[in-house]
């Protein structure tokens, strides 16, 4: 490609913001469970690492990150299962009952919700929009995706929500006070 002009680590196109890397194939073996089982398993190889010729599953492996998922992880930060909440309650409002409910019910309209957590920061933050994080952990992380996208910026109770993706090993530490991105 180097005679049309391409210079390695320069991305494709006129100006230069297409893919970097090329995509790759790797091949998959269809297990037991049929197309799309979770039978699929990486094709058995063959003497160097060849995979065994009959295999008719694959998958493409993108090594390329774009403009929009860099922005997206310096917005939301690193991707997660968790999403933290900040800025939706006063630290007043921490025992209402019914509060856990109703965020659960919002955020289970993008993925399944396995567990809703309310908690008071301690010590008091400088900002007192940060006193009171609610934690949101989804099954998958397609659900953690749809709702940082959906409840950032939305308004409740007449304050703009901040939502955010959590470290999950902090949240499985219980280490809800820890500073994140």
């Amino acid at each position: 490609m180097a005679k049309w002009g391409h210079k390695d680590g320069q991305g494709l196109g006129a100006d230069g913001s297409g893919i970097v890397n090329a995509l790759t194939v790797e091949q998959i073996a269809q297990g037991k469970g049929g197309k799309g089982g979770k039978g699929n398993k990486k094709a058995p190889t063959q003497g160097q690492g060849k995979p065994v010729m009959g295999s008719k599953m694959g998958r493409i492996i993108n090594d390329n990150e774009d403009a929009r998922t860099l922005e997206d992880r310096a917005r939301f930060g690193e991707p997660s299962r968790v999403v933290v909440l900040t800025n939706m309650v006063d630290p007043e409002d921490v025992d209402d009952g019914d509060l856990r409910d109703e965020i659960g019910d919002e955020c289970s309209k993008n993925g399944t919700v396995e567990r809703v957590f309310v908690h008071l920061c301690y010590p008091p933050p400088t900002n007192p929009e940060e006193a009171v994080r609610i934690f949101v952990l989804f099954a998958g992380p397609s659900g953690a995706w749809k709702t940082v996208r959906e409840m950032d910026g939305r308004y409740f109770g007449g304050r703009a929500v901040r939502a955010r993706y959590f470290p999950e090993a902090s949240f499985i530490q219980h280490d809800l006070d820890a500073t994140f991105s």
